[in-house]
C-alpha cells in the first residue's frame, strides 16, 4: 500500500500534479516519483485509489479534482464540490479502481491527481493499494 499526504498549504497550478509527501510505501507494486508528483504503478492489476483533499483559493467554482493515468484523465474519477462561503474551502473525495493492463512496452503507469483550476491544497491524503 502507498500512502501520501499534504499537511502544509501547497499552491497547485492549473494542469499540475498535486505533490504529495510519502508517508509509507509497503510494497514493490508502487513508488512515488517526486519529479513528476505521480505514483508509479509497477505491475499490472487492479488498484484501489482513495483521495481526500481540502482546497481553497480556487480560481473557479465549484472546485474539482480528477485522477490522471499517464497524463490522460480518468473520466469517471472527477469529483467536484462547492466552496463553503463561511470557510472559503471545499472538500473533495475521489474513490476509484484503476486497471493497469500489460502491453508490449509496459514499464509502469503514472497515476496523478490534478485540480480543475489553480488553487491551494490545505490538506490531502492519497492511498493506492493493489487488490489481492
Amino acid at each position: 500500500m502507498f500512502k501520501g499526504r499534504i499537511i502544509n498549504p501547497t499552491s497547485v497550478a492549473l494542469d499540475a500534479n498535486i505533490p504529495f509527501s510519502v508517508v509509507w510505501n509497503t510494497n514493490a507494486n508502487t513508488r512515488y516519483d517526486s519529479a513528476s508528483n505521480a505514483v508509479d504503478i509497477l505491475s499490472t492489476g487492479y488498484y484501489d485509489v482513495a483521495v481526500n483533499l481540502v482546497v481553497t483559493d480556487i480560481a473557479t467554482s465549484p472546485a474539482s479534482a480528477q485522477l490522471f493515468a499517464n497524463d490522460e484523465p480518468i473520466a469517471e474519477s472527477v469529483t467536484q464540490s462547492d466552496i463553503t462561503a463561511t470557510t472559503g474551502t471545499a472538500s473533495l473525495t475521489i474513490v476509484d479502481t484503476v486497471r493497469v493492463l500489460p502491453t508490449d512496452s509496459f514499464s509502469f503507469a503514472e497515476l496523478a491527481v490534478r485540480l480543475g483550476s489553480a488553487g491551494t491544497v490545505l490538506s490531502g491524503v492519497i492511498t493506492v493499494e493493489k487488490r489481492k
